[in-house]
C-alpha cells in the first residue's frame, strides 16, 4: 500500500502536468515518498555495516545471525526514516498551513540550503558511509586471500620435518647411548603431545569453520553488495547533481535539460527503491 500511495499521485501528476489532489494528500504522500526513498538508501548502509562485521568478525557475526535479528536490522531504517520525514515534511506544513500549490511543492524546496541538506541525507551521506565500508571490506578480503597465498607457498617450500628430526636423532646417537635413550623418550613424548595438540586443533578448526561463512558465501555476498552499491550510485548520482546545481542556480538546469530527461532521472530514484528490497 505505501508504494501504491506513493506512486499513483506521481503518475497522475506527471500525466496531467499538475497535482489534482488536495493539499492534505500532498503533505502526507510527500512524507511517505521521502521516507521510503531515504529508508531504501539507508537499508543499503545497514547491509554494508552487516557485511563489514561479517568480514572483520566472521565467527561472532555468523553465530548471532537469526531471522529475528534480520527483521530488526531491516526495520530500523524504515521506521526511523518514515518518522523523521513525517516530522520534517508533513508536520510543519500542517502547522503553518503551507500552500503546496498546483505542483505539490514542499516547504523546504523554497530554501536552497535546506534542499541541498535534504539530498545530502538522501544520497551523499549514505554514499560516503557505503564507500568507506566497502573499501574496508575489499581491503580485508584482499589481505585475507593474500595471507592464505603466502601460507600456501611457505608450506610448499618448507623443508621436510621428518628428515630434520631424523638428523637430530643421528646427532643424539653419535653422542652416547644415554643421550639416545633420553632423546628417544623426549621425542616420543613430544610426538604424542604434538599429535594430541594437532587433533585438538583440528577439532577446534572444524567447530570454527562450521560456525562461519564459507569463502564461497562471502564471495557471493560481496558480489551482491557490489551490485546493490553500483545500482544505488547509478540511480541517484544524476538527480543529486541536478538538484545540487538547481539549488544554486536554476537557470543552469531548466533551459539545458528537456522535461523527459528530468523525469527520467527523477523516476530512476523510485526504480532504485524498488530494486533494493529485491536485491
Amino acid at each position: 500500500m505505501p508504494k501504491q500511495l506513493k506512486g499513483i499521485p506521481n503518475v497522475v501528476h506527471t500525466h496531467l502536468g499538475y497535482y489534482p489532489f488536495s493539499h492534505r494528500i500532498c503533505r502526507v504522500v510527500s512524507a511517505i515518498q521521502a521516507g521510503l526513498l531515504n529508508a531504501s538508501n539507508f537499508a543499503i548502509v545497514v547491509i554494508c555495516v552487516d557485511r563489514h562485521r561479517a568480514t572483520y568478525d566472521p565467527i561472532n557475526h555468523f553465530m548471532s545471525r537469526s531471522k529475528r535479528m534480520a527483521i530488526i536490522k531491516n526495520s530500523i531504517p524504515w521506521i526511523v526514516s518514515l518518522a523523521f520525514w513525517f516530522l520534517y515534511t508533513t508536520a510543519p506544513e500542517f502547522i503553518i498551513g503551507f500552500d503546496n500549490g498546483r505542483y505539490c511543492a514542499r516547504w523546504y524546496r523554497y530554501k536552497p540550503l535546506l534542499t541541498v541538506m535534504t539530498f545530502i541525507s538522501y544520497f551523499y551521506l549514505p554514499f560516503t558511509i557505503i564507500s568507506v565500508l566497502y573499501f574496508r571490506i575489499v581491503l580485508k578480503i584482499r589481505a585475507s586471500f593474500g595471507g592464505r597465498e603466502v601460507v600456501r607457498q611457505f608450506a610448499m617450500q618448507e623443508p621436510n620435518g621428518e628428515s630434520t628430526l631424523a638428523e637430530l636423532h643421528r646427532h643424539g646417537i653419535a653422542s652416547s647411548g644415554s643421550t639416545l635413550t633420553i632423546n628417544t623418550d623426549l621425542s616420543s613424548a613430544n610426538h604424542d603431545g604434538d599429535l594430541k595438540m594437532k587433533d585438538s586443533d583440528d577439532t577446534n578448526m572444524k567447530k570454527t569453520t562450521t560456525r562461519r561463512e564459507s569463502s564461497a558465501e562471502m564471495h557471493k555476498a560481496t558480489k551482491t553488495l557490489l551490485f546493490i552499491v553500483v545500482a544505488f550510485v547509478v540511480s541517484w548520482l544524476p538527480q543529486s547533481i541536478i538538484i545540487l546545481i538547481y539549488s544554486i542556480e536554476p537557470v543552469l538546469i531548466i533551459p539545458e535539460l528537456p522535461r523527459p530527461v528530468l523525469l527520467f532521472f527523477g523516476w530512476m530514484l523510485f526504480l532504485n527503491s524498488l530494486l533494493n528490497p529485491i536485491s
